[in-house]
């Protein structure tokens, strides 16, 4: 009778199977949900990255308008920013993770928090940047 031991290569694939699953995963949902790379720039660089869909950016002079309305605190600065073939959003910067708190708790009053996604002022995408 043949010896039906598995060949060395069946065994290497039988243990890379439950990681090439878990990689598999963790690709898919970065793609579709960035929390890796939103924990990044949360935690380590103190920003607030922008991963909406190009329907929800705005034109350039509601985004202006938007923005000419908004009350921010002292210290922080806010520009129109350009995106998606002529649509734009709204970029905060700041120095401080303070700064950062303090914008945040204006944007709680106009604006609406998807949970480790993404910030809306009336509407319109928002990015906080530390610079």
């Amino acid at each position: 009778m043949a010896d039906r031991k598995p060949k060395a290569a069946s065994r290497a694939l039988k243990r890379l199977g439950p990681l090439g699953v878990v990689v598999t995963i963790v690709v898919v949902l970065e793609l579709i949900w960035h929390p890796i790379s939103f924990f990044v720039f949360d935690r380590k660089y103190d920003n607030v990255p922008q991963y909406s869909k190009r329907e929800a950016y705005a034109t350039t002079e509601r985004a202006q308008q938007i923005l000419d309305a908004f009350t921010r605190p002292t210290g922080t600065d806010a520009i129109v920013t350009s995106r998606c073939g002529g649509k734009a959003g709204i970029e905060f910067q700041y120095g401080t993770h303070e700064l950062r708190v303090q914008l945040e708790e204006h944007l709680r009053v106009r604006g609406i928090w998807y949970t480790g996604r993404e910030w809306t002022l009336d509407g319109v995408p928002v990015e906080l940047r530390n610079v």
